[in-house]
C-alpha cells in the first residue's frame, strides 16, 4: 500500500512511473528514428513497427537461447568418434541417426565393430545404417510373430517357460 500511496503522489506531481517513462522513452526513439526518413502518413505505422521488431530482434540476439537442446558431451564425443573411424564425419543423415539413438545403442554399435556400406548401389549409407540401428532395436523386442499381453509381459520381467504356462492358465479374471 505504501507503493501505491508514493505512485499516487508522484503521479500528483507529474512525474512518470518508470513504466510510463520506458514507454516515453520508447516512443521517442522510434520518433526519432522515423523522423530522419521520408515516409508518408499511411506508412508510417508500418516502418514504426518494423523498426519496433529489429530492436526487439536485436535485444534478444544478446540473450542466449533458453530453448536450445540440452547435449550429452559424452554422447557427441562418441558419435563423433563413430563418424570419424567410419570415414562419414560430413555425412550429416547418418550423425542425425546417431544424434537419435539412445546411448546404451551407441554402446553397442561400437562394441559390435558394425561399419555401414558406403558403395552400396541402391541405398545411400543413411539409409542401410538406420536400418542397422532400427534392427538392433528390435532386437531387444519380444521374438515371435504373434505377441501377445503375456508374452509381452513375459519378455518385460523376464520370465521363463514355467512361468509362462502359469499365467498362461490362469483365467483373465485372475490376471
Amino acid at each position: 500500500d505504501a507503493g501505491e500511496d508514493l505512485e499516487a503522489l508522484l503521479a500528483d506531481v507529474g512525474v512518470p512511473a518508470p513504466e510510463e517513462e520506458e514507454a516515453v522513452e520508447e516512443q521517442e526513439e522510434e520518433e526519432d528514428l522515423t523522423e530522419g526518413l521520408d515516409v508518408e502518413e499511411h506508412l508510417r505505422e508500418a516502418v514504426e513497427g518494423s523498426l519496433r521488431l529489429k530492436r526487439l530482434l536485436s535485444e534478444n540476439e544478446d540473450a542466449p537461447n533458453a530453448k536450445k537442446r540440452k547435449v550429452d558431451p559424452v554422447k557427441e564425443q562418441k558419435v563423433k568418434a563413430l563418424l570419424t573411424r567410419w570415414g562419414l564425419v560430413n555425412d550429416a543423415v547418418v550423425k542425425h541417426v546417431l544424434d537419435q539413438s539412445l546411448m546404451e545403442e551407441i554402446d553397442l554399435i561400437t562394441k559390435s565393430g558394425y561399419c555401414p556400406d558406403k558403395n552400396n548401389m541402391w541405398k545411400s549409407t543413411a539409409e542401410i545404417f538406420n536400418r542397422y540401428v532400427s534392427e538392433l532395436r528390435e532386437r531387444g523386442m519380444p521374438g515371435g510373430a504373434a505377441c501377445d499381453a503375456i508374452s509381452a509381459f513375459k519378455h518385460r520381467w523376464k520370465m521363463d517357460l514355467a512361468a509362462d504356462k502359469t499365467l498362461r492358465a490362469l483365467s483373465h479374471k485372475d490376471l
